[in-house]
């Protein structure tokens, strides 16, 4: 048992029941979205998009149940129920780490999708998002996030829940940790520093390349445009922007002097943004993606098939002069 007082009752009863109502929603909402994409399978596997996106469903779901099945109980009980099984928060944290991590590394990766559909040369576009090269791409994004998730938790850089702070922290001062796990935590932490930047970098760069190439076109057309833009942007600010979100407020509150209970509820508040934002993907698909809100609906009343997917997923680039005949499918991007 540690030597350290558990959190007050109220906070602890507070936190354990709005961070699973928060993580069994977050899981709903990923399963859903698993059903409707299995469903459709035949149609979605075909665009980049949509592949890229399952990948992002996985680290979800890892998130999530690290909260559920590691925070929530030690946040209801205020010390560790687990200490006589340090073997089972241990994968849960790490799933957590990589899920964190992996979630990260493929927004950057879809994001660069949409980059080369609409900014770059057509063979850049094929190179890494074709038919096949796809699957390289997201291979090898998965081999990465795996190899570094694991060299660094199993020399000894582990995340573990802590219970008189009721959050997950990382640390490296374990007897295993060495310099190279150090280091590669380190430069972790700088990635997920630099990546929500670029990410946002690159969205701004995209619309301002679709709103140069609409300066020529009618103005229904422009009008047309300007909702796709509002949609694009508020897209990017749903993904992006909360993950930027997340980051600064891992880096910047519990830095926050306050008073002990208060603190509490901060770090409490910082687990519920990992929740929320893994569940942010699903529900922007669920509300902007025309082709995957098709699929949910079907699954409630007479199957809605699918009946097109939008171009804007295909692996080559739209030249600027057809951009824009492409009204409904630019809109679910």
């Amino acid at each position: 048992m540690s030597n350290f007082s558990a959190p007050p009752l109220e906070v602890r009863l507070a936190g354990g029941t709005m961070t699973s109502l928060t993580a069994i929603i977050g899981f709903l909402g990923n399963f859903m979205l698993i059903v409707v994409s299995a469903k459709n399978f035949a149609s979605f596997r075909k665009t980049p998009f949509f592949l890229i996106t399952w990948q992002m469903v996985v680290g979800d779901i890892m998130v999530i149940l690290a909260q559920l099945v590691v925070a929530v109980p030690i946040t209801f009980a205020g010390f560790d129920v687990f200490e006589d099984a340090p073997t089972f928060p241990f994968v849960f944290a790490f799933l957590d780490s990589l899920g964190y991590f992996s979630n990260m590394l493929f927004a950057f990766v879809l994001i660069l999708n949409r980059f080369f559909i609409f900014c770059a040369p057509p063979f850049a576009n094929s190179f890494f998002f074709g038919k096949r090269s796809v699957l390289v791409s997201l291979s090898a994004t998965w081999i990465y996030a795996i190899c570094q998730t694991s060299y660094t938790t199993f020399s000894g850089c582990i995340k573990t829940f802590i219970p008189h702070k009721l959050y997950f922290r990382p640390s490296c001062r374990t007897a295993l940790s060495n310099d190279v796990a150090r280091t590669l935590s380190r430069f972790g932490m700088y990635e997920s520093y630099a990546f929500p930047g670029i990410m946002f970098v690159l969205y701004i760069i995209v619309l301002a390349k679709i709103r140069y190439d609409f300066r020529y076109l009618s103005s229904r057309l422009q009008s047309t445009k300007s909702k796709t833009e509002m949609r694009l942007l508020i897209q990017s600010i749903l993904i992006c922007g909360m993950l930027q979100v997340e980051v600064l407020a891992f880096s910047f509150l519990p830095k926050i002097k306050a008073a002990p209970t208060t603190g509490l509820y901060i770090n409490l508040f910082i687990g519920l943004l990992s929740i929320l934002n893994a569940t942010t993907h699903p529900l922007v698909l669920f509300v902007f993606n025309t082709d995957v809100r098709l699929g949910l609906l079907g699954l409630f009343k007479k199957p809605t098939a699918v009946e097109h997917l939008s171009t804007t997923y295909s692996t080559r680039t739209i030249p600027p002069n057809r951009v824009a005949t492409r009204r409904a499918t630019l809109m679910s991007i």
